[in-house]
């Protein structure tokens, strides 16, 4: 059986290959995960080449956001939406990210949102942001 790669070490294409080759000789825990993991790096990997990243850039931009993903979600459950509830999260984020005293008529135009929009979703994202950094204390 091949080794697994070390995702905090050297990783290759050929490593990737490798795994995926070797689907029927993991045990059965890393058979569901591994083509996942590789489908996940080539998706980045793939999103980031056409950002213009050279290919081997690509790949180490695809194999550092999966590491940090998995330190951070690693062997919990996770949801990701599509479409447009995806669009709107990220766009929510972003305009958190961008709100400042003073900025939030200028973003309502930009997104063409009334202001009260604005404020509503900004308090959405600072109870998002408190939760996380608090967790939830009296439930």
């Amino acid at each position: 059986m091949p080794e697994s790669p070390d995702l905090f070490g050297e990783v290759s294409h050929e490593a990737l290959q490798a795994l995926l080759e070797a689907d029927g000789d993991l045990p059965l825990p890393q058979r569901r995960w591994a083509p996942m993991l590789v489908d996940l790096l080539r998706v980045i990997e793939a999103a980031q080449t056409r950002r213009g990243a050279s290919n081997e850039a690509a790949f180490t931009m695809a194999v550092t956001t999966v590491t940090a993903v998995a330190e951070y979600f690693g062997g919990r459950p996770l949801y990701i939406p599509r479409g447009d509830r995806l669009l709107l999260a990220l766009r929510d984020a972003e305009i958190f990210r961008r709100a400042k005293a003073g900025s939030i008529e200028p973003l309502s135009l930009e997104y063409g949102l009334g202001v009260h929009q604005i404020y509503r979703i900004l308090r959405q994202q600072q109870a998002l942001h408190l939760r996380k950094m608090q967790g939830r204390l009296f439930e």
